[in-house]
């Protein structure tokens, strides 16, 4: 007996399916801008990039800034964790 509420693991299966061939389609999409991230991550191993403030600063931006293509083809935004943000600030 199914409940309505609870879907079924042959749903769940299909939608882990569905979610990795999105993932699968945004990475081949992406792929220039994946490179660049592949290579910002060995570029700032490569460099210590802790070892430098310019590097600390620059290195985690760059990362961010080519991994947003990939979130955006995702659907993945972050204006619902910013609006929580102002809403936990506005409560100070």
């Amino acid at each position: 007996m199914a409940s309505p509420g609870i879907p079924s693991p042959e749903e769940k299966t299909a939608k882990r399916i569905k979610n990795a061939g999105e993932l699968l389609v945004a990475l081949l999409v992406a792929w220039k801008t994946n490179l660049l991230f592949i290579f910002g991550i060995w570029f700032c191993w490569h460099e210590r990039f802790w070892r430098d403030p310019l590097y600390r600063f620059t290195c985690p931006l760059l990362l961010f800034l080519t991994s947003l293509p990939m979130l955006d083809r995702l659907g993945f935004s972050f204006v619902p964790f910013l609006r929580r943000l102002r809403g936990i600030g506005r409560r100070r």
